[in-house]
C-alpha cells in the first residue's frame, strides 16, 4: 500500500504495521484483558465481516505465520469439504449473500433458550473448529470475543463442547474488552511501536499501527 502512509503523513522512514481486527484484539487482550499474564492462548472473534477470526498468542507473543494468515480459522475445511465460514455462512445465521453472519438473524436464533437443532449444529462446528485448532497448538487458554460472545448461549454452549472434547485441560473464558477491543490493540501497538522506534533510533516522532 505506497500511499498509505502519505495519507497518514507517516515518513517514509517511520515503521508501519497493517493488521487485521482480530490480531490488534488478541494483542489488546494479552496486555490489558484477561490474558494479562498468559504466554500462550487462542482468541476467537465471533461477529460480522470475516464471521469467525482468531489470534494466536504463542510463547509471549503474536503468532501471524509466514504470511501473516495465522488465525484464519473461518477458512479451516469441515468433514464436508465445504470451510467453515460456507458453512455458517450458508446457515440460518448465514447474510443473503451467503458470505458471514448476519448479527440480527444470529442473536435471534441464538438468544433463546430452547433447544433447538439448526443452534446446536452451529455451536457444534464451531466447538469442532475450535477444539481443533487447539488440538494443533495446545494454547492452555481461550478467550472468546466479539459481538456474540455477549450471548450467554452461545458462550456457555461453546464453553462446554470445547471443555468436553478438546485433548488437554483448556480453560475458555469470556473478553471483557467488548467490541472496542481491535481498537485499543491498535492503540497499544501504535504506542508500543513508537516506544520501540524511539529507543533505537532517538526520534520523538509518534509512529502508526493500523
Amino acid at each position: 500500500m505506497p500511499d498509505f502512509a502519505p495519507a497518514l503523513q507517516i515518513g517514509t522512514t517511520e515503521p508501519l504495521i497493517i493488521d487485521n481486527d482480530v490480531n490488534w484484539a488478541t494483542i489488546a487482550e494479552s496486555r490489558t484483558g484477561s490474558m494479562a499474564n498468559a504466554d500462550n492462548f487462542l482468541y476467537v472473534y465471533l461477529g460480522a465481516g470475516a464471521g469467525v477470526g482468531a489470534g494466536l498468542f504463542l510463547s509471549g507473543g503474536l503468532h501471524r505465520g509466514a504470511g501473516g494468515t495465522a488465525g484464519e480459522i473461518a477458512f479451516l475445511r469441515m468433514s464436508s469439504g465445504e470451510t467453515l465460514m460456507s458453512r455458517l455462512g450458508h446457515s440460518p445465521i448465514g447474510t443473503p449473500d451467503g458470505r458471514s453472519i448476519d448479527l440480527d438473524r444470529a442473536r435471534a436464533l441464538l438468544d433463546s433458550e430452547a433447544p433447538d437443532h439448526a443452534s446446536d449444529a452451529i455451536l457444534d462446528d464451531l466447538a469442532h473448529t475450535i477444539v481443533n485448532v487447539t488440538t494443533a497448538i495446545e494454547p492452555g487458554r481461550i478467550v472468546i470475543g466479539g459481538p456474540l460472545s455477549e450471548m450467554a448461549r452461545i458462550t456457555e454452549g461453546l464453553r462446554r463442547r470445547i471443555e468436553d472434547t478438546a485433548l488437554t485441560d483448556v480453560q475458555v473464558t469470556m473478553s471483557p474488552l467488548g467490541r472496542t477491543a481491535p481498537l485499543e490493540g491498535a492503540a497499544i501497538g501504535a504506542l508500543e511501536l513508537a516506544h520501540h522506534h524511539r529507543a533505537n533510533t532517538g526520534s520523538t516522532v509518534a509512529d502508526a499501527a493500523v
